[in-house]
Formats: C-alpha cells, sequence, structure tokens
C-alpha cells in the first residue's frame, strides 16, 4: 500500500504538511513525496506547503531537490511550497509584510453598483471589488486619477494577537482605530 501525506486543505485548494504531525522516516521521504505529489497532482491541488521543524531539517534538501521553494521561516522551523498548476503563475503573498486594502465603489450611469463574488471562499458573498495592494502605488494611482475619492484603507499586520487598523480618510485629514478581531 502506497503510503502519502495527507496535510490539511485550505480554502484555496492547497495542502499543509507539518512535518511534527506527519512524521516519515528520511529514507522514505523521497517516495512518499513522490506519491504524495502524483496524488494531489491528479486532484487539482493548488500549492502544496511543507513546515519543516528543526528536528526534521533533513527534508530541506529532498524537498528543494522536488521543486520546493523557500517562503518563510522562524526560529524553529522554515516553510516551503511547491505551485503544481503549470497553466498559472503562484499567486502567493510576499512572506513578510504588511496588507494594504484597496475597495472601489463603483457606480455607472444607471445608478448601479459594481459588486464581485470571490473564487475562492469559504461562503460566497457579494462584495465590492478590491484586495491588496502594495503601499508604493497608492499615491501615484490616487494623484493620476481625478475622479477617484479616497474613503477608507485597511492596512493589516499581524500582530501579537490579530488586529486591523482603520484609517479613514475624511478631508485629506487620517484618522485611525485598531479593532481587535
Amino acid at each position: 500500500m502506497v503510503k502519502t501525506f495527507e496535510g490539511i486543505v485550505d480554502r484555496y485548494s492547497g495542502i499543509t504538511v507539518d512535518s511534527q504531525k506527519e512524521t516519515c522516516d528520511i529514507d522514505q521521504l523521497d517516495i512518499m513525496l513522490s506519491d504524495s505529489l502524483k496524488k494531489w497532482t491528479e486532484e487539482a491541488k493548488r500549492c502544496i506547503w511543507f513546515k519543516v521543524h528543526i528536528s526534521e531539517a533533513a527534508w530541506i534538501p529532498l524537498l528543494a531537490n522536488n521543486s520546493f521553494n523557500f517562503h518563510h521561516a522562524r526560529d524553529n522551523f522554515v516553510m516551503m511550497y511547491k505551485w503544481l498548476p503549470t497553466n498559472r503563475s503562484a499567486n502567493l503573498p510576499p512572506a513578510c509584510h504588511t496588507n494594504l486594502g484597496v475597495g472601489g465603489l463603483v457606480i455607472n450611469d444607471n445608478n448601479q453598483l459594481l459588486v464581485v463574488v470571490e473564487k475562492h471562499t469559504e461562503i460566497a458573498h457579494w462584495k465590492l471589488p478590491g484586495g491588496y495592494v502594495e503601499r508604493v502605488i497608492i499615491h501615484p494611482l490616487l494623484g493620476s486619477c481625478p475622479h477617484i475619492k479616497l474613503l477608507t484603507m485597511l492596512a493589516k499586520k499581524k500582530l501579537l494577537g490579530s488586529s486591523r487598523a482603520l484609517l479613514d480618510i475624511q478631508k485629506g485629514v487620517p484618522s485611525a482605530s485598531v479593532v481587535t478581531v
């Protein structure tokens, strides 16, 4: 019987394997990884993540030899990933970052509001179009579009807990409030 890694499926159809939760002898890792990648490719999984704890550091060269890349690391683990779809490039957030969210309120000449439904979500719902952007493009974008009014910016950075900082811009004067979620 072929043994494969199970991992945890995320909402983006990815898999995360934790080396402390799914153990494997180093001499069996190559075949188990190969069989798992074959299974996940057949299941149309997207991104495969391996959280490799320092006690299993010997896994790292084998993962790298199987086209896994480094994403981020902490004191006691490294996170590696492999993007499986061959028809599109990986759309992963950078490892260490502050998210800056921008949404648009778009109303056409018939007073119709543009709304969207995200492709990868646990619960489908309507929302305003938008997403995360790099901080460096906000100011040039606003300066080049005379009909854009900046209502609210969301800057999200993981601190000790989970929090969101809401920056409300009214008449060019920012005011901030932090809401713990």
